[in-house]
């Protein structure tokens, strides 16, 4: 059932679908999402949902004479497979683990997977209708909501003081600031800095909490304290930061809120 993913699959990422065309520009991209289905050992039936006459005319055309997929297809499939694991997504499972204790009731998931779409496909009008629907259509407020809010009582001198209990403190530092810590060593070390655009002015160390980088020998170098708290991401003019990603999209900093 929904093979295709509600469509999603039917309209991947752009190299995604080149390295499709490229192995069978005759085919539709939906037909390997329906192929792939089909093929699994175990499966007899494939149920996906169409929206006209065309799309059924298209699953007819390849389905009425099914083979399986051939090991050329298989191995189209699997490269089509890594071009999507390389794209860097935030891996969120939409648990809501966090949305249920959040005191701002935040959709965060939503949020997450709005972000992914914008990500993924470079559509805002998909990625803001998926926050409008999986966050204010389901009674959650929007991230930016909060974060104003944040800036407007920082910048007021009352900064907001959610979670600064003792108890909030003892919970912090024993299921974030210890455990999480451990975590984010995998990642100091993906700390990339284009040194062709890096104009070395030094802002990304001063802003760094963790002292985690350092301008020396007239280059920014990491020590491997990253927590991944992006302030230098955020805060360097040229965008020549990346620490998960391979490329700056967006930026916030507290003077972008009004």
């Amino acid at each position: 059932m929904e093979p295709v993913k509600g469509g999603m699959l039917a309209n991947p990422p752009e190299q995604v679908q080149e390295a499709f065309k490229q192995a069978n520009p005759n085919t539709s991209i939906a037909s390997w999402a329906i192929k792939f289905a089909a093929s699994l050992d175990g499966v007899i039936t494939v149920l996906s949902g169409m929206s006209n006459i065309e799309q059924m005319e298209d699953n007819i055309s390849y389905m009425k004479d099914f083979t399986k997929l051939s090991d050329d297809e298989e191995a189209t499939i699997k490269k089509a497979q890594e071009i999507m694991n390389s794209i860097p997504i935030i891996p969120c499972t939409t648990c809501n683990y966090c949305a249920k204790v959040c005191p701002m009731k935040i959709g965060i998931s939503g949020s997450f997977t709005a972000m992914n779409y914008l990500t993924l496909y470079n559509d805002m009008e998909a990625a803001k209708h998926q926050e409008d629907w999986l966050v204010s259509g389901h009674g959650l407020k929007k991230a930016e909501e909060c974060i104003k809010s944040a800036v407007y009582n920082l910048k007021n001198g009352t900064p907001t003081k959610n979670g600064l209990g003792f108890w909030c403190h003892i919970a912090g530092l024993l299921g974030q600031r210890l455990w999480f810590y451990r975590k984010t060593q995998a990642y100091s070390d993906k700390i990339q800095i284009n040194s062709d655009t890096c104009i070395k002015c030094g802002k990304c160390a001063l802003v760094c909490p963790m002292n985690n980088l350092s301008l020396s020998k007239g280059k920014i170098v990491a020590n491997g304290r990253c927590t991944l708290c992006y302030r230098c991401v955020n805060q360097c003019s040229e965008k020549a930061i990346t620490i998960l990603g391979k490329q700056v999209i967006f930026q916030h900093a507290v003077s972008d809120f009004h």
